[in-house]
């Protein structure tokens, strides 16, 4: 069986939003001109074809941002740990994503708060422990990386394939659960 996930990637500008990307799809930070951003992995002994959506602000594309919204099964959210301004942000953004997506604040979207910019770790406002309370409160996951570096790069990617196969096998047993027979 092979599995396929579309990740929608967000965050304000400049906090590593493509260069992530870019590391785990083609270990570079140099830019690629592909159409798509995918790539083959084997998670937990799944094959599983990860395929990125690199969400840019609004602006004067409303309508296309709130299209990849909608066609992103799962999310990370990205923020610098060096700028608080982005960590901010986040609320905005996941605001955002549960109108587009029409749900409300219970887990049932996928996603997983990324703090990049470890390299900089000297440079940081936003403590690992604020990160990790934000997304507990809102049942996101939570990690920390570096682009520049590629520490933990992969592993967000993983962690992100892991929690959405967690949620879409509960909202499956869920939905079963709810089914009666005559």
């Amino acid at each position: 069986m092979i599995e396929e996930l579309h990740v929608g990637i967000w965050g304000k500008t400049s906090v590593g939003k493509t260069s992530c990307a870019h590391q785990f799809f083609y270990y570079t930070l140099a830019p690629q001109y592909e159409d798509a951003l995918r790539r083959s992995i084997i998670v937990d002994q799944v094959l599983c074809v990860v395929t990125a959506l690199d969400i840019d602000e609004p602006g004067e594309y409303i309508a296309m941002t709130h299209q990849a919204l909608r066609s992103a099964q799962c999310f990370l959210l990205l923020y610098s740990i060096t700028d608080r301004d982005s960590f901010e942000e986040i609320d905005r953004l996941w605001e955002e994503i549960l109108r587009v997506r029409d749900v409300d604040d219970d887990g049932q979207v996928s996603v997983l708060l990324v703090g990049n910019k470890l390299d900089l770790n000297s440079e940081r406002v936003i403590s690992t422990q604020e990160g990790k309370e934000y997304a507990k409160e809102r049942k996101m996951g939570f990690m920390e990386c570096s682009a520049l570096t590629t520490e933990n790069i992969d592993q967000v990617f993983f962690e992100l394939v892991r929690r959405y196969r967690t949620k879409n096998t509960q909202a499956h047993s869920i939905k079963s659960d709810k089914c009666t027979f005559m």
